[in-house]
């Protein structure tokens, strides 16, 4: 996590495109904690709730920074999320152009085009 917040803080004019575009990324070491810890709060851990809700704040705060528009990043997080989840069901008859690359590289520039 902190390297990735570390690349997002060193590139802030692409921290957004850096966080939807690594929600591709399912088989990083990142993503492979980040879904152990999902898996542990939906069973009711607090813990793994905290540290999720933790992340969450860190990722909000950089590209809030970044961005300076609080619905542009809720907008870049759900985004993510979005991505991440298709991302992860590849071989389960979800929709596999969702989580394309060259899809992902058409919304983000799709984004840049929102007027806030």
């Amino acid at each position: 996590m902190d390297a990735d917040i570390a690349i997002m803080k060193a590139a802030p004019d692409q921290a957004a495109t850096n966080y939807v575009k690594s929600s591709l990324e399912i088989e990083s070491p990142l993503e492979r904690c980040n879904m152990a810890v999902t898996r542990l709060a939906q069973g009711s851990h607090p813990e793994a709730n905290e540290l999720l809700a933790e992340c969450r704040t860190q990722w909000f705060t950089v590209l809030m920074d970044a961005v300076d528009n609080e619905d542009m990043v809720h907008l870049v997080m759900l985004l993510g999320d979005g991505i991440y989840f298709n991302a992860s069901l590849t071989g389960t008859g979800a929709m596999p152009e969702e989580s394309d690359p060259e899809t992902i590289d058409r919304i983000i520039d799709l984004i840049g085009t929102i007027k806030y």
